[in-house]
């Protein structure tokens, strides 16, 4: 039986970077160059979340597909300043 953190890892986190770049590409009109240089991604792995090759296993409400776009939108205007980073990695830990 897998942990929730590898649960997490492995279907999860490419879920939301899947539709992240969805949103990216499909509704602000970015390249897949561009998402992946936000995401710190390689294109080809933009590529392969866009066409549902990876992470398609997980299905979104649609207040959390509102989060991501919000989230998309935040990465698209400057992304995060360093206190807002740190406030992440902070809130995430147990």
């Amino acid at each position: 039986m897998k942990t929730t953190c590898e649960i997490m890892v492995q279907k999860v986190l490419p879920a939301i970077r899947a539709e992240l770049s969805r949103v990216m590409i499909f509704e602000h009109g970015c390249t897949q160059q561009d998402v992946a240089d936000i995401l710190e991604l390689s294109r080809a792995a933009v590529s392969q979340y866009v066409s549902e090759k990876r992470g398609a296993e997980v299905d979104f409400s649609e207040e959390t597909q509102n989060e991501i776009r919000k989230f998309a939108s935040v990465l698209l205007n400057g992304g995060l300043s360093s206190q807002e980073k740190i406030k992440l990695r902070t809130a995430t830990l147990p």
